[in-house]
């Protein structure tokens, strides 16, 4: 059986991991919002080439 410093150190690793997608997710919604970032950009021209074979 684990010990409850084991279980205890991946609970704070896994919780700090939570915590740190959660900020970022936060971050990019209200920079999406507050229209400071476009997320759903028209993707750019494509160009397409074509290669003569000889």
């Amino acid at each position: 059986m684990a010990d409850r410093r084991s279980l205890r150190l991946i609970g704070i690793v896994y919780g700090s991991l939570t915590g740190l997608v959660m900020l970022v997710a936060g971050i990019v919604v209200s920079g999406h919002v507050l229209g400071h970032w476009q997320l759903d950009r028209q993707p750019g021209s494509v160009l397409q080439l074509s290669i003569n074979p000889r």
